[in-house]
């Protein structure tokens, strides 16, 4: 990307640019900077990270978000926030996969189970 008057812009301050954008809750713009930086830098941890809030705080592509949380611990796995906030998003899909119970799961009537 380039920034005033055509210069073009080192990876760290596009990563900052779309850390502020999606600080300030533009997240489509924001995602498609952390995208440049990973077509530039595949191994950018922070920017995998951002994409996975993006993908997690905005547009609910819990898989999506996983998936990339997970490319940011794998790349950094002594980053702590990065870790944390992969656990907070494993907690709110594993929810969403398992069946909800159902009021006649269980056992029936006289004591049997269902089979």
């Amino acid at each position: 990307m380039f920034g005033q008057q055509g210069e073009q812009l080192s990876i760290a301050e596009l990563l900052s640019r779309a850390d502020a954008l999606r600080y300030n809750g533009h997240y489509e713009e924001a995602e498609k900077l952390y995208q440049q930086i990973l077509e530039q830098d595949p191994n950018n941890a922070a920017a995998h990270y951002g994409l996975g809030l993006v993908y997690y705080l905005h547009g609910g592509d819990f898989e999506k978000s996983l998936a990339e949380f997970k490319k940011a611990v794998e790349l950094e796995p002594e980053n702590i926030t990065y870790r944390l906030d992969w656990a907070k998003a494993l907690t709110t899909v594993a929810p969403l996969e398992e069946d909800p119970p159902r009021e006649d799961d269980g056992v029936a009537e006289g004591g049997e189970g269902r089979v």
